[in-house]
């Protein structure tokens, strides 16, 4: 694609975004020949108008966490997108509250949030290796939303867009201590998850839904930032998202969701949407 092209369709998506207005066709269906390097070559683009009006880069969130995924999708790896200072939010009380203003169809997805004490590069297929190089993790809430009529997209439209991320809602951190870590990679791997909406049980995953383990899924994501010429690496510092537990659910104001695990030393996390 030309570089007029790729700024063209920066602008249009920041334009929809900001306005929370749909656009009527895909990027996959307009320009049917696009690939993911071009796909990721546009969300620079819009990274860079997001900088301009002051959003900060601290890490990203993955996409495409889940191998049943990659294999449907016919993708080789993870897909990942920024989130921003401005983006992340830490709920430390069930009585925090996110306002949905400016959204369109926001969906929410219970993930496991790592942030770096250490550069992550390649050979990051060890759990134990990743969680070394880990500060803390975290339960989170990735909200979501998609520019595109009834969240129809493929990997292009989800690269391009910045992973449709709109916030991540960080429940209280765990420190990872070197002495847990062997227990922690089996935890992370076997844990379940319910999550509710108003009480009710609506979702339910373990953390095996997740690249088989979180940590592994944060290897992966290290691996394919590596493989690709001229992607970002991740750092110390970094707080990354490692992907939905669970099936992605619609929200709306007024609705109170809380995500509850098992098997694994985290606080429950409640989050209430105006």
């Amino acid at each position: 694609m030309s570089t007029w092209h790729i700024q063209e369709i920066a602008a249009e998506l920041y334009t929809a975004r900001s306005n929370a207005e749909v656009i009527p066709e895909k990027l996959s269906d307009r320009y049917p020949k696009m690939t993911l390097d071009d796909a990721y070559t546009i969300q620079a683009d819009l990274v860079k108008l997001y900088q301009e009006k002051g959003y900060t880069p601290t890490g990203y969130k993955i996409g495409f966490a889940s191998k049943a995924l990659i294999r449907k999708f016919g993708l080789s790896t993870v897909g990942w997108a920024n989130v921003y200072d401005q983006t992340v939010h830490y709920f430390a009380d069930s009585s925090s509250t996110f306002s949905l203003a400016g959204t369109i169809a926001p969906k929410i997805e219970p993930e496991i949030v790592f942030k770096l004490k250490e550069p992550l590069t390649t050979g990051s297929q060890d759990a134990a290796a990743v969680l070394a190089a880990s500060e803390w993790y975290a339960l989170g809430f990735e909200i979501v939303d998609c520019v595109f009529p009834n969240w129809g997209f493929k990997p292009v439209d989800f690269v391009a867009t910045v992973g449709f991320h709109i916030a991540l809602l960080v429940g209280e951190p765990q420190k990872i201590e070197a002495a847990n870590i062997p227990a922690l990679v089996e935890q992370l791997e076997t844990f379940k998850l319910k999550l509710s909406k108003n009480g009710k049980v609506v979702a339910e995953g373990a953390g095996k839904n997740v690249y088989g383990n979180p940590a592994l899924c944060l290897g992966e994501l290290a691996e394919a930032m590596a493989r690709q010429a001229g992607s970002p690496t991740l750092v110390a510092g970094d707080v990354i998202t490692s992907g939905t537990i669970s099936d992605p659910q619609l929200i709306l104001p007024g609705e109170e969701w809380v995500a509850e695990v098992s098997g694994l030393d985290l606080p429950i996390l409640s989050a209430k949407f105006s």
